[in-house]
């Protein structure tokens, strides 16, 4: 007399089996299992934009990258990045003017996570023929507000505060749009 579910219970085992000696983790091939590795990382200003950087660094072994930053603790992070090659480059937006920060990436694969050093930045100050702004009134809508202003094209949070900025030589035109 045969058990029920028997056969059904070893073809399931038998696939898990084979599940795992395709993913590479088969007792009797062990495939090792290596950590991201991050090297060369670096900050850059943007050189039309003091409200954003760029960061870029050397990866081996990574599926997806993310940057942490922030002034006194890694409290933002940016979307994951997928490297190009062994290259990552990545945008910090909505910094704020003349503010000292600190980024460190973080490398994952299916093996764990690998952080790199902290790299300390400082962000310029606004251009000195940027307007500047003041919110005021009892509850401002949240949100952003999109303009142009001069030569520039700008965007600034219910607050007032500038967080993009362009400045086109000939002024944005008659069509400037986010």
């Amino acid at each position: 007399m045969r058990r029920r579910g028997g056969r059904s219970a070893a073809l399931g085992a038998l696939l898990v089996a084979s599940g795992c000696a395709f993913a590479g983790d088969n007792p009797l091939n062990p495939e090792a299992c290596l950590a991201p590795e991050i090297s060369a990382a670096s900050v850059a200003q943007n050189p039309t934009n003091v409200l954003s950087v760029f960061v870029t660094a050397s990866v081996r072994r990574a599926d997806s990258v993310i940057v942490r930053f922030g002034v006194t603790a890694l409290d933002s992070a940016t979307p994951a990045f997928i490297p190009a090659g062994d290259t990552i480059s990545a945008a910090i937006l909505g910094l704020r003017s003349s503010t000292e920060y600190g980024a460190q990436l973080v490398a994952f694969n299916r093996c764990g996570a690998t952080p790199s050093d902290i790299l300390p930045f400082v962000t310029a100050a606004l251009p000195s023929d940027l307007p500047a702004y003041t919110a005021a009134g009892p509850a401002p809508a949240p949100g952003y507000v999109v303009f142009a202003a001069g030569k520039y094209g700008l965007v600034i949070d219910n607050t007032g505060r500038v967080v993009w900025y362009h400045r086109f030589p000939n002024g944005p035109g008659l069509n400037f749009q986010a």
